[in-house]
């Protein structure tokens, strides 16, 4: 016997179906002979001949028979009605096959070589079939229950092909030899015929295949258990990454080789293509990103611990302490300490910060004017010290700028203050603000009010600059316009209740 790379459970599929096939032409045929003699030799009245049919061969037999013979060449041919009750079938589902076979290009031919024009009983134009169709049939049936093989890409099409074209022809030899009163023991007696091996795989076949396993639950699940080993492997050794990532890549070269020889069982070699080519998929997008996983969900996986990000932010405390420094660091797992100095010292000093105890990170600078740098570096639980960063500000712009924040995010620039029939107007102002405008009872602002000294130790001041008798003021509005000539938008102190 010619080896056949199928597995067991497509061998026992294609044995089991090829038996009842093969039982199901050889009643067929076996009926087809007696039909005829009944049908041509029966003597009497069509329906008595169609009760006799019935009972003889499909209880589900046709109301009328149109089984014809030629009487130049003495051929039968049999109507729908004949086929279905010699193939246990309803005329409905005869004519379904029937017309399947005829939109077929390639089963087409086949049909019109065997086909007759005749005319019923009431006249009407109706199609009669050679004795040959009733091997057309299986033929058809037996090509759509292969195609099944085709369209889950379970195992190689072309394979079970040949070997279902092997069944038959052992099949014939033997129903050839059995006409010769010849026994055959298994199919070693038959030495008339041996099966050529398949060509390789296209390349186009060996990807479609493939493709069909990518997301099949096995080969999904199978890629999960891998996944899940591998990914607390590199959480532990990042390393491995192109090593497994090279790994999956030459399993997937060896598969795809494999599938395109037809070596193996290509059900199972497809669906580890399919999980190695999800496994260079993932591990290969992860050699393009530093020290991460992504998940298909989006999560980011650390592998390490990134370089913590440092930062300055200038901060202008009022009072004894103009301005100040606020040290903030992202991904802090790894700091032990911060340390700092000034472009004028020599040595660091310790900002305050350890793991346990509550952080002091205010840098408080020497002087209030000019520019300043300030280094920055920190030590790891590993007491391991690294390279300090270096931040330049620009003192007067840094505290003119946090002063004019304050006035910035500030809700209201104008109060309303009311005692008795006298109401008081003041300006929310501070060392940054050159001037208001202001209008009452008006969105637009009309006056001006130029802010004199403001004592720069607090950080909001309230500027009186008008007094009223007798008036009603329900809302006002303001903008503030600072030193630099930029202004604020306009605010609206809301009506009064």
């Amino acid at each position: 016997m010619p080896s056949f790379r199928l597995s067991q459970s497509a061998f026992t599929r294609l044995n089991t179906m090829f038996r009842r096939f093969t039982k199901v032409r050889e009643l067929i045929h076996r009926n087809i002979h007696d039909y005829i003699n009944d049908f041509m030799n029966f003597h009497g009245k069509p329906d008595d001949r169609r009760e006799y049919l019935e009972t003889k061969y499909i209880p589900r037999a046709p109301k009328e028979n149109y089984l014809l013979q030629d009487s130049d060449s003495g051929k039968v041919f049999f109507h729908i009605e004949d086929i279905a009750l010699l193939t246990g079938r309803d005329s409905s589902s005869i004519s379904r096959t029937l017309n399947q076979i005829n939109a077929s290009r390639d089963w087409c031919s086949r049909l019109l070589a065997i086909r007759e024009e005749s005319k019923s009983a009431n006249n009407n134009k109706i199609f009669v079939y050679d004795a040959k169709i009733f091997d057309l049939i299986m033929d058809f049936r037996e090509a759509k229950y292969l195609e099944r093989f085709q369209r889950h890409g379970n195992s190689d099409y072309q394979e079970v092909l040949r070997y279902w074209q092997y069944m038959k022809r052992l099949e014939e030899a033997k129903s050839h030899s059995a006409h010769k009163n010849r026994i055959i023991e298994d199919d070693s007696d038959i030495q008339e015929f041996t099966m050529p091996d398949l060509p390789n795989m296209s390349w186009h076949d060996v990807v479609m295949i493939i493709g069909k396993k990518l997301f099949t639950l096995r080969a999904d699940m199978i890629f999960v258990m891998i996944f899940g080993v591998s990914f607390m492997l590199v959480r532990k050794w990042p390393a491995l990454i192109p090593v497994l990532a090279g790994m999956s890549l030459t399993a997937l070269i060896a598969c795809a080789l494999m599938l395109r020889a037809r070596t193996l069982d290509t059900g199972l070699t497809a669906e580890i293509a399919a999980v190695c080519t999800l496994l260079v998929l993932f591990w290969g997008i992860n050699l393009t990103i530093e020290n991460a996983i992504y998940t298909p969900g989006g999560t980011v996986f650390t592998l390490k611990e990134h370089e913590p990000l440092i930062t300055l932010q200038p901060v202008r405390v009022y009072g004894e302490r103009p301005l100040a420094f606020h040290v903030t660091a992202e991904n802090q797992d790894s700091i032990r300490e911060i340390f700092y100095k000034f472009d004028s010292e020599r040595e660091y000093k310790s900002t305050g910060f350890t793991w346990s105890g509550t952080p002091n990170l205010l840098i408080e600078p020497e002087r209030q004017d000019g520019i300043i740098s300030i280094n920055i570096k920190y030590k790891d639980y590993d007491n391991k010290e690294h390279e300090a960063l270096t931040f330049a500000f620009d003192l007067e712009k840094e505290f003119f700028n946090a002063a004019k924040n304050l006035i910035l995010n500030e809700k209201e620039l104008i109060m309303i203050r009311n005692f008795g029939n006298i109401t008081k107007i003041s300006a929310v102002v501070n060392d940054s603000v050159k001037a208001v405008a202001y209008g009452l009872n008006t969105r637009k602002p009309d006056r001006i009010y130029e802010v004199g000294n403001v004592d720069p130790k607090y950080p909001l001041q309230a500027e009186s600059i008008l007094t009223l008798n007798h008036s009603s003021i329900d809302y006002a509005s303001a903008y503030a316009i600072f030193l630099d000539n930029t202004s604020s938008d306009i605010k609206i102190t809301p009506p009064k209740n």
